[in-house]
């Protein structure tokens, strides 16, 4: 039972996605959709260098060759028709009653008469709109007849100029709206000097009428129910007839689709293009030519969703058909990587019970496979753990004897060693107060000996002597400023840190003013920047400001008036702030040497100190964490900087 709600809890802790069975599951879903997807997309689309061709490309290929079928059915008939329109202009143009009338510069009423009515009966055999002789010149009408009423008087045709050109035998024309169409053929040019005719002959036909029975076949039979068959004039596009399954969509009077201007350029054959719909289709074009300098295009084309419509289905049937078969896969994957993981699961939950302390768990072994041989290593593996454990346990046990007695042994010599350094601590004290207090003793007495013999004998003693006395109480009392500074120094080691924020700003101006008010006065011209505050035991951080603002103070002496000037700048997320004067300066070499103990770049003679005070400085910011540095170029005045380490705010 332990066991089980182990496995439970550990295959609970691990997302299914990232578990064995998961992966498991996920790989064999997806190399089965991977292969599904493969297998339809060559159904569909086939295989590259023509190895297969694919449903898709199939169903284009077939529809081309219908589509190909119809338009060249539709070139013959429209073909036909024309042979026959010609045929039934010339039989006209060689009739003698023809000929006569136009041969005769003015004709009887009779002779019109005649020829108007042969004309009529033409008329009646043919189903023609119309039938006109007229002259070539000014298109006035010289015999006619029509099946319906005039709509007006009789004027000059707008395309006299070109039928009525020399060499042009024929032309067939669209004049006007579109259903409408002319053939024209030239009389009486034979008698011309240059060829020019006398007459045209005019035959009007409805493109209704004509073209419908050519074109009319059972489309939606042959082509499905996007098909629409186009006839346009090659010269100005100008759409003559048009047939759709739906006759009521709106088409341009002129169209100029790719397929058509093929056509009407003399190409023939399929092509898959956008017509003016802005809709893809399969089309197949034909070219009509009907003289030198005109032709027709005939397109024939069927929507390509329709053309694709059975491989969508086919396609959204096997997307069906895939999803349910990856689902049986899912569920079967998922059941053999179960019974796969199983042994899995349970040394994970052996390995558990083993991390919780309890070494005697063992995996369960059955079988002979690897995953047995797996149990069967593992056991062996937490066989030899345990020994080595109980191993480690007892040399622990030995060694924490052994630790503990050292450690006994280390604490009573450090106690006894603390002892001895607190007790040389307080020995080393009181030496130095000792040393201290008995330096000073005669210190003081010879400045006092020196001060009493200046002032009782002076005048007794030879100028000279007087200097001498000056000068032995002068190094006196330094010497006991050496001594205090000495004290300082030696203390500044063991005195505690007392942090608390320290506004640098007013500590700079405080100090300035106590330096001025104790000292003689002086022209001095003392700027203080902006300064942040920062983290530092206020007491020794006044020491520091103390000894650099009297150094700049004494070193820019022989300067009026003196500049002093205190700012500070963020350096890599540091504070660091600088201490400027005007003043003598120093070599920049010899920088490193001004923080120690004694160390001194110029005379006594000329500045007065102990070298003492930029060791303090040193030391005090060294405690701190932080450091300092000087800058300078001798007679140039020179730059003390100095950070607090990371207790600046």
């Amino acid at each position: 039972m332990r066991r089980n709600l182990a496995e439970r809890d550990i295959a609970a802790s691990i997302p299914w996605r990232k578990s064995i069975a998961g992966k498991m599951v996920l790989i064999f879903c997806s190399l089965f959709a991977v292969v599904l997807l493969t297998v339809q997309s060559v159904e569909l689309y086939g295989l590259p260098y023509g190895l297969f061709r694919g449903s898709v490309q199939e169903m284009i290929d077939q529809e081309f060759v219908a589509l190909g079928t119809v338009a060249d059915t539709k070139k013959i008939l429209i073909e036909s028709w024309l042979k026959e329109r010609r045929s039934d202009a010339r039989i006209v143009a060689v009739n003698p009653v023809v000929r006569a009338l136009i041969n005769t510069p003015s004709p009887s009423a009779a002779m019109v008469e005649t020829v108007s009515t042969w004309l009529a009966s033409l008329l009646d055999t043919y189903h023609y709109e119309s039938i006109s002789i007229v002259d070539a010149v000014t298109g006035l009408p010289i015999a006619f007849a029509v099946d319906h009423p005039p709509g007006g008087p009789v004027t000059p045709y707008p395309y006299l100029q070109v039928a009525a050109r020399p060499g042009v035998d024929e032309s067939i024309i669209i004049v006007g709206t579109q259903d409408r169409i002319h053939v024209v053929r030239q009389l009486g040019y034979e008698q011309s000097d240059h060829g020019e005719p006398r007459a045209l002959l005019v035959i009007e036909l409805n493109t209704d009428t004509v073209f419908k029975p050519l074109l009319a076949t059972p489309m939606a039979t042959l082509l499905g129910k996007s098909w629409e068959v186009i006839l346009a004039d090659s010269a100005s596009g100008r759409l003559i007839q048009r047939m759709a399954a739906d006759p009521d969509s709106p088409v341009p009077a002129t169209i100029r689709d790719n397929a058509l201007q093929l056509a009407q350029g003399g190409s023939e054959g399929t092509i898959i293009d956008t017509d003016y719909r802005n809709v893809p289709v399969l089309a197949a074009y034909r070219h009509i030519p009907l003289s030198a300098d005109s032709s027709w295009g005939l397109v024939i084309k069927k929507d390509k969703a329709e053309v694709l419509a059975p491989a969508h289905r086919n396609r959204q049937v096997f997307l069906w058909f895939s999803l349910f078969g990856i689902v049986i896969v899912c569920l079967i994957s998922l059941i053999i990587s179960r019974a796969l993981t199983g042994p899995l699961r349970m040394i994970m939950s052996t390995s558990a019970e083993i991390e919780s302390g309890n070494l005697s768990a063992r995996v369960p072994v059955v079988g002979s496979d690897e995953l047995a041989a797996l149990g069967r290593t593992f056991n062996a593996m937490v066989n030899q753990l345990q020994a080595w454990h109980e191993e480690l346990d007892a040399r622990v046990l030995v060694q924490t004897e052994e630790i503990r007695a050292i450690n006994e042994d280390l604490e009573r010599r450090v106690a006894a060693r603390t002892e001895e350094l607190q007790a040389a601590l307080k020995d080393m004290e009181s030496f130095s107060y000792s040393i201290s207090h008995d330096l000073r003793a005669p210190l003081r007495a010879i400045d006092g000996y020196c001060g009493i013999l200046n002032e009782e004998f002076r005048g007794r003693f030879p100028e000279e002597a007087g200097k001498y006395l000056v000068r032995m109480s002068h190094n006196a009392r330094r010497m006991g400023q050496l001594i205090d500074d000495l004290l300082v120094f030696s203390r500044l080691s063991r005195q505690q840190l007392e942090c608390e924020t320290v506004d640098m700003g007013l500590l700079f101006r405080e100090v300035f003013e106590s330096l001025m008010s104790d000292g003689e006065p002086r022209n001095v011209t003392f700027e203080v920047a902006p300064l942040p505050p920062c983290q530092a035991d206020p007491k020794l951080l006044r020491q520091v400001v103390i000894n650099l603002l009297s150094n700049a103070l004494k070193f820019s002496g022989g300067r009026s008036p003196a500049n002093i000037a205190v700012t500070s700048r963020s350096v890599d997320g540091e504070t660091v702030y600088s201490v400027t004067d005007n003043g003598v300066g120093f070599d920049h070499a010899y920088s490193d040497k001004l923080f120690g103990v004694f160390q001194r770049y110029h005379k006594s003679e000329e500045f007065e100190g102990t070298g003492v005070g930029l060791a303090i400085v040193h030391n005090i910011i060294q405690r701190h964490g932080g450091r300092v540095w000087a800058e300078s170029e001798p007679g140039k005045g020179a730059t003390f900087f100095f950070t607090v380490g990371s207790q600046t705010l």
